[in-house]
């Protein structure tokens, strides 16, 4: 396995302090840590889904779709709910192939 992906979601014993930069947007004031608030964004995101599971909706209504966010992430961050208006640069994004539509072959006629 890729050394840079290994244990991206394991923490040490306590948690990882969080920087300033990730604190930005964050509500709850006494999250310092990675494990507090992967906690916290676990919570909102149970609420979320309780909300969306409440009464039939279009999952692919825009509307709907931003006010999941919203449930969801409200709680934890300012942001939620709104587009995002800088790019991220995700350590998950970072080794992702974007495949060009010319490298993709043709798929094969299926014989029974």
């Amino acid at each position: 396995m890729n050394d840079d992906l290994d244990d991206i979601f394991e923490e040490s014993e306590g948690g990882t302090d969080l920087t300033e930069e990730e604190k930005e947007g964050l509500i709850p004031s006494y999250i310092s840590t990675r494990g507090e608030l992967n906690q916290a964004e676990q919570q909102n995101i149970v609420k979320g889904e309780l909300w969306a599971f409440t009464k039939k909706r279009n999952p692919l209504d825009i509307k709907f779709l931003n006010d999941l966010h919203k449930k969801m992430n409200g709680e934890v961050w300012e942001w939620a709910g709104s587009y995002r208006k800088t790019a991220r640069n995700s350590p998950i994004h970072k080794n992702r192939r974007i495949v060009a539509k010319s490298d993709c072959s043709k798929p094969e006629k299926q014989t029974r």
